[in-house]
């Protein structure tokens, strides 16, 4: 029997008869019903920002281990259940992610957020990137404000229209210079975050 990537319980642990022949999920129910789904609505720069969970404890724990400890295979969790929803959101569309530091790319050895929304089979472009190694992980809210100084765009041609995507959005920060650096290039942007911290939400 395969087991979750989780917690390594068998992938039937706490399933129900349907969930056990009809769900494809990687990791079990008991952990996936950890994840609290996000109900809030908010703005960037004007925008609304869709965004699937709140980002606690068990969701934090999830992507650490993805994304600091280099657990790779977890890269099909973060949208499961939401893939075809964000296909059809975001029909025609192309993608734009976040930029990581060169430090955590080159540590990590795969794009963590590329990783993610290769599934949707959608065009991604890689346009920003990071002045510099700053690496947003254990910075207080204050100084993760000041990430917007940070990061710039290659100078190309971009698509009609876009969706600007992140695996947390804490502040917003860079998810706002992000919108400020696209917007005079396209004509339309959305904006999905995985997670979002509840915390700041009123902040944005």
């Amino acid at each position: 029997m395969s087991r979750c990537l989780l917690c390594d319980n068998d992938l039937s642990y706490k399933a129900n008869m349907y969930e056990l022949f009809f769900i494809d999920d990687v990791i079990c129910f008991s952990c996936r019903n950890l994840w609290i789904k996000n109900k809030n609505k908010f703005y960037i720069e004007g925008i609304k920002v869709d965004s699937s969970y709140i980002y606690e404890e068990n969701f934090s724990r999830a992507l650490l281990q993805y994304k600091e400890c280099y657990d790779e295979a977890l890269y099909k969790i973060f949208l499961y259940g939401y893939l075809n929803y964000f296909k059809i959101k975001y029909f025609n569309y192309s993608i734009i992610p976040m930029p990581s530091s060169k430090q955590s790319l080159n540590e990590r050895g795969f794009n963590h957020l590329i990783k993610i929304f290769e599934e949707t089979n959608m065009k991604i472009i890689n346009c920003l990137y990071k002045k510099d190694n700053v690496k947003q992980l254990g910075l207080h809210y204050k100084e993760r404000l000041q990430i917007k100084d940070s990061i710039d765009i290659i100078d190309m041609k971009l698509p009609k229209k876009v969706v600007l995507v992140d695996d947390v959005c804490t502040t917003g920060s860079t998810l706002r210079a992000a919108v400020k650096l696209i917007k005079p290039k396209v004509k339309k942007i959305k904006i999905y975050t995985i997670s979002t911290n509840y915390k700041n939400v009123g902040d944005l």
